[in-house]
């Protein structure tokens, strides 16, 4: 396929996402500027994060072309719809209130931005898409604050929560996490947790969830589940990744799988190529088939005109307070980011694009990986 065919197959395509962050911050003063007042007063990561969140909102409201140049930032990546984490870093038992004001505090975004609207299904990703702007799916990657209390799932979809990753890393007390030293599955509560999830029309996310959390989800549900960023243990072997056994029973159950790109989790050296992706992509395609595949990058870089400094001052900073994205010693916050050779920054998605036509892709199964089976995958759940 020729160039010019890829780039504008890319533009033209509904493109779904998996990006935690949502946006990464242009450099604009005050933003650096609360940065590096947070980054000196050595405040946790969630307090560095909200800093940062409060900080675009105020540039967003106040800076017409600071909005025009995030709707641009935006263009040049050519995502349409993506799902962002409503909870932050290092969520606290029982504490709803970080959750509560991170959810407004994105509420607020999206009506400042101008170019973002809020998305709880198929249809409203469509029509958002038509309109040329970015739909905003909210997550969460942990229900910790929850506790036991299944009537917060409640107030939590109606302020527009559509994904809930059932558990992170860690145990908690709906089952194991990835990197939990036993894998003991669905608790009790954890099965009841997953049917509130189906009555209410929130999807299950298994991405982070241990070995049998996931095999029993997928068991347990009575609408079919997702894995939205991980990727294939086949080629990978690391707890974050999917085994074949459960991407077929997730196939048999019509589920989907998202793969994501995060260099740390797929390789061994800071900057490989996207053809590691792209693998992934052909491995889940050939178990599960074309269908039920897309991608979730879990971007974790930063925004072009991040100076270096910055980008490893804020590594440390997470890494000080304990924040590890995964298992083991391959995992820690690298200083300056890491990323893919053809794929330095967000806006350089198209990457992803032109491996998919390199691979010999048709135009048609491009459509259908990039965004094209996440919509039939909310169809099938009942998010239409």
């Amino acid at each position: 396929m020729e160039e010019e065919r890829i780039r504008q197959l890319h533009q033209e395509s509904f493109i779904w996402d998996f990006f935690p962050e949502g946006e990464m911050p242009l450099m604009k003063p005050r933003i650096q500027r609360v940065l590096e007042e947070c980054l000196e007063a050595e405040l946790s990561s969630p307090a560095l994060l909200e800093a940062i969140d409060y900080a675009r909102i105020q540039e967003l409201e106040e800076n017409p072309t600071f909005r025009e140049q995030m709707a641009d930032w935006w263009r040049q990546s050519g995502v349409n719809c993506v799902c962002v984490t409503v909870e932050g870093l290092e969520a606290s038992p029982g504490d709803t209130g970080r959750l509560m004001r991170d959810i407004a505090r994105w509420h607020r975004r999206i009506q400042a931005s101008g170019y973002m609207a809020l998305v709880t299904g198929a249809r409203s990703a469509e029509e958002v898409w038509r309109q040329g702007q970015v739909g905003i799916v909210f997550c969460m990657q942990d229900p910790v604050q929850l506790l036991q209390d299944l009537s917060i799932l409640d107030a939590l979809h109606g302020l527009g929560v559509r994904i809930i990753q059932i558990t992170y890393n860690q145990r908690n007390f709906i089952g194991d996490g990835c990197t939990e030293r036993t894998q003991t599955g669905l608790s009790h509560f954890g099965i009841e947790f997953v049917h509130r999830m189906n009555a209410l029309g929130i999807v299950i996310d298994l991405s982070h969830c241990g070995y049998q959390t996931t095999l029993d989800a997928i068991e347990v549900s009575e609408r079919p589940v997702a894995v939205t960023h991980s990727f294939c243990r086949a080629l990978r072997d690391h707890p974050r990744g999917k085994s074949d056994a459960q991407l077929r029973l997730l196939a048999e159950r019509d589920g989907y799988m998202g793969i994501l790109a995060v260099p740390f989790f797929l390789a061994d050296e800071p900057y490989p190529s996207i053809s590691l992706v792209l693998d992934h992509i052909d491995h889940a395609v050939g178990i599960m088939g074309l269908k039920r595949v897309g991608i979730g990058t879990d971007w974790s870089g930063f925004s072009p005109d991040a100076p270096d400094w910055l980008r490893e001052a804020i590594a440390r900073s997470m890494s000080r307070m304990g924040f590890r994205p995964g298992h083991g010693t391959d995992t820690a916050v690298r200083p300056g980011g890491a990323y893919f050779l053809e794929m330095k920054h967000y806006t350089d998605w198209l990457a992803i694009t032109r491996g998919l036509a390199n691979r010999g892709y048709g135009e048609e199964a491009i459509r259908d990986v990039l965004g094209r089976n996440w919509l039939n995958f909310l169809q099938r759940t009942g998010l239409e």
